[in-house]
Order: structure tokens, then C-alpha cells, then sequence
């Protein structure tokens, strides 16, 4: 893969594909995440729906599973093709339909 910087801390990258199959994604800069906090301010274990759409360039899954790992009760609802506000935005009702469940505690 070839990256070029695009300044403000993104990079264009290329991956080498056959010619004219694209292949380009942008990727742009991530802010570290800061540190655990101690055992002792961690979340309770109440309920928690952690909601994501599998296109969100904002949002990126991985965080999603990353916030699982740190909250003991919470559930993770992906919704295919959809990007950011997932439950407003999305064209599938999965994502509001998740929202609905969650709140009924279906």
C-alpha cells in the first residue's frame, strides 16, 4: 500500500490492485483513546445497546466492540449498509427496530 500525505494528519492510501480497480480509501487521523479507567468508575452492570452501522466512517465497528469489552450487560446491534445515526437515518428498520426492543427489554 502507498499513502500520501494530504496535510491536517490524513493520508490518501492506495493498495496495489490490478490497474483500474480502484482501491483507494481514505484514512483519517484517530485520536487515542485514553486510558481505562480504574475498576472502581467503570459502568455498572446495567443494560447498554451499543448501535452502529457497518458503512460508518465516523464511527468505526471496532469501537463498538471495544465499549462490549468494557461493559458487562451491553448488547451490539450492526446494521448492514448504514452509515451514521443509524436509528434515524438508516434505510433498514433493524437498527430502529433494536432501539425499540432494547427500550421494551425484548
Amino acid at each position: 500500500m502507498t499513502c500520501r500525505e494530504l496535510g491536517g494528519g490524513s493520508r490518501l492510501c492506495q493498495r496495489g490492485e490490478q490497474p483500474g480497480a480502484g482501491g483507494s480509501e481514505q484514512h483519517w487521523p484517530r485520536t487515542p483513546a485514553p486510558q481505562l479507567p480504574p475498576e472502581h468508575r467503570r459502568l455498572p452492570g446495567i443494560p447498554v445497546l451499543l448501535l452502529g452501522g457497518d458503512r460508518d466512517l465516523s464511527t468505526p465497528l471496532e469501537w463498538l466492540y471495544d465499549q462490549k469489552k468494557l461493559t458487562p450487560r451491553a448488547r451490539v446491534v450492526v446494521v448492514p449498509g448504514a452509515a451514521h445515526s443509524v436509528q434515524t437515518r438508516a434505510v433498514s428498520d433493524k437498527g430502529r427496530q433494536a432501539v425499540f426492543d432494547f427500550l421494551l427489554r425484548r
